[in-house]
C-alpha cells in the first residue's frame, strides 16, 4: 500500500471514485461523521472498491473525537482493511484490536530532537506500518525525517506545515510507504491535494528510481518554476522531479551535508543564498557525490536575452545593485566587451564588487543623478519593484529611448518597466531572465541536453503561457 486518499464527508467519495485507478486505499476518518459507523463503512464500500483504512483521530491531535477509546474496537469489529491508532492509545485497547494496524505518532507542536527515540518507541509495539507526522520549524527538521525514514520499510514520516509539503512529495520514492493525500479538505498543514500532485508533479510516475531537483531560497513561494521545471522534467523523460524547499541562509550548508544523503541531484539557488557558499553568486547546484558542483547560470541568461536585441559590444550598461545577480550580469558583461557601471546604495558594497571584478568596473551611489544618468542599457539587479511597489532610482532619471532590463520575473511588469515604457524605452523582461537561466542549468544537470536548448526554452515558455502569465513569453512592441 502506497497512496492513501482521505475521506473526510460523503460528498467526497464521488470525486476520489474519479482517481480510484491510481489510488492504493481510501482512508476513512470516522471522527469527521456524524453517522453511525456502519452506515458510514456501508456507503464508502457501495462507492469505492478500495481498501479501507478506518481512523478516529483525538482532538489531541488535531481530530474531531474526544470520547472512549474503546470506541475503537467498535471500528474494528466492523473489519476495515486496516485501523489507524494513536501511539498512547492504552494497551488495554490496542492489544483487543484484529484488523491490521497502523500505529501513529503525531506532534503538532515539534519535530523532536531524538527522532530515533521516537520510533523505537514506535517499534515496540507490534503494527503493520508506522506513521511519524511532526510540525517543522526548519527545512533541517524536514530533512531529519525524510532521513530517518530511509532503509525503513514499514515507516512513514511526514513533515506538517507548509515548509515541509515537500517531505510528502517524496515519499514515494521510499519505496513500500504510505502518502496521505487529500481530495479538497485537507487533514494537516502542508498536506497536498491529489489534483496537485498528479497534474504539478506527476505522481503516477514517481518511484523509488526518481532523482529530485529543487529550488532553494526565502521565500521560494512566489516562484514558478515548479510548473516550468516539472513540465521540461516529464515531457523529456527524465525520470525527476523538481520541488520548492524554502531554506534560510543558516541552514543552507547543513541542509546541503543532509542532502547528499538523499536522492537531491542538483538545486536551483535564490534570494538570499546566492552568495553564501563562495565569494562569487552561485544559483546552480549539482550532486557529484562528495560535493556539490557550484555554477551560475544568471550572467549568461541576462546576457543571451540583451544579445538577442542588440549588441553589447562597447556599450555602456548602468547596473543597479550589487547583489548575486547584479555580480553575475556584470561580470559576463565584462566579458563580452561592454564597459559597466555598478550604483548601489551602498558604496562600500559597489566597491568589493568593483575589486572582484577588476578595476574595468566603474562605481557610483545610487543617488548620485549625475552618476546614473549616462548609459546605453540599464539593468536592475535589486529586489525593489518585487511587490513592493517601488523604483530603484527616480523615474526621471529613466533615458528616453534607451534599453531597460529588469531581472524581477514576478511581477512581470515592474514599476522601472511601466515608467521605462512611458519613456519609450525598449524592454526586457525578468521572466526572459527566468527562461535563459533555467535553460542553462539543465543543461549543467543533464550534459547530454547540450543540443536541446531551443526545445527546452520552448517548453518554460509554453508552460508560462498555459498558467495565464502571458506576459513570459513576449515582449511588447519596441
Amino acid at each position: 500500500m502506497k497512496v492513501a486518499i482521505i475521506a473526510f464527508t460523503l460528498s467526497n467519495l464521488v470525486d476520489i471514485s474519479r482517481y480510484e485507478s491510481i489510488l492504493d486505499a481510501v482512508e476513512v476518518r470516522f471522527d469527521t461523521f456524524s453517522m453511525p459507523y456502519e452506515e458510514v463503512l456501508h456507503t464508502v464500500r457501495k462507492h469505492l472498491k478500495l481498501p479501507i483504512i478506518a481512523t478516529l483521530r483525538s482532538t489531541t491531535y488535531g481530530g474531531g473525537f474526544s470520547g472512549d477509546p474503546y470506541e475503537l474496537l467498535k471500528l474494528d469489529r466492523l473489519q476495515p482493511d486496516y485501523i489507524d491508532i494513536e501511539h498512547d492509545v492504552p494497551d488495554t485497547v490496542r492489544l483487543q484490536i484484529n484488523q491490521p494496524m497502523i500505529l501513529s505518532y503525531h506532534n503538532c507542536h515539534e519535530t523532536p530532537e531524538d527522532l530515533e527515540a521516537v520510533r523505537d518507541m514506535l517499534y515496540a509495539k507490534d503494527a503493520t506500518y508506522y506513521k511519524m507526522a511532526c510540525t517543522c520549524a526548519s527545512s533541517l527538521d524536514a530533512m531529519r525525517l525524510l532521513l530517518l525514514m530511509q532503509n525503513e520499510p514499514a515507516l512513514t514520516t511526514i513533515g506538517m506545515g507548509s515548509g515541509a509539503s515537500f517531505t510528502r512529495i517524496l515519499a514515494p520514492i521510499f519505496g513500500n510507504k504510505l502518502e496521505f493525500i487529500s481530495c479538497g479538505q485537507k487533514s494537516a498543514p502542508g498536506q497536498l491535494d491529489i489534483h496537485t500532485l498528479l497534474q504539478l508533479y506527476n505522481l503516477q510516475t514517481i518511484d523509488t528510481e526518481t532523482k529530485v531537483y529543487a529550488l532553494l531560497g526565502d521565500p521560494v513561494d512566489k516562484s514558478h518554476s515548479e510548473r516550468t521545471h516539472n513540465h521540461v522534467l516529464h515531457t523529456l523523460q527524465l525520470h525527476s522531479i523538481y520541488v520548492k524547499i524554502r531554506v534560510t541562509k543558516e541552514e543552507l550548508p547543513q541542509f546541503l551535508d543532509m542532502a547528499r544523503f538523499l536522492p537531491f541531484y542538483g538545486f536551483s539557488l535564490t534570494m538570499p543564498l546566492k552568495q553564501v557558499l563562495s565569494s562569487s553568486p552561485v544559483n546552480t547546484l549539482r550532486n557529484s557525490g562528495a560535493s556539490w558542483d557550484k555554477h551560475n547560470t544568471d550572467g549568461v541568461g541576462a546576457l543571451c536575452a540583451l544579445e538577442r536585441r542588440e549588441p553589447i559590444k562597447e556599450k555602456t550598461i548602468l547596473v543597479l545593485g550589487a547583489g548575486g545577480v547584479s555580480h553575475a550580469i556584470a561580470r559576463e558583461a565584462l566579458k563580452r566587451g561592454a564597459f559597466v557601471k555598478i550604483a548601489n546604495r551602498s558604496l562600500d558594497n559597489a566597491k568589493k564588487l568593483s575589486k572582484a571584478l577588476g578595476s574595468q568596473v566603474v562605481v557610483g551611489s545610487i543617488n548620485d543623478q549625475h552618476f546614473c544618468n549616462d548609459y546605453d542599457i540599464l539593468i536592475n539587479g535589486t529586489p525593489l519593484g518585487m511587490g513592493d511597489g517601488k523604483l530603484p532610482l527616480p523615474h526621471e532619471w529613466i533615458l528616453p529611448g534607451t534599453l531597460v532590463f529588469d531581472t524581477i520575473s514576478n511581477p512581470v511588469e515592474t514599476p522601472l518597466l511601466v515608467e521605462a515604457e512611458k519613456m519609450e524605452c525598449s524592454l526586457i523582461r525578468g521572466t526572459e531572465l527566468f527562461i535563459l537561466q533555467a535553460v542553462e542549468q539543465f543543461v549543467f544537470w543533464f550534459p547530454e541536453l547540450e543540443n536541446e536548448k531551443g526545445h527546452i526554452e520552448q517548453l518554460i515558455r509554453s508552460t508560462l503561457s498555459e498558467t495565464s502569465f502571458l506576459a513570459f513569453s513576449r515582449d511588447k512592441p519596441h
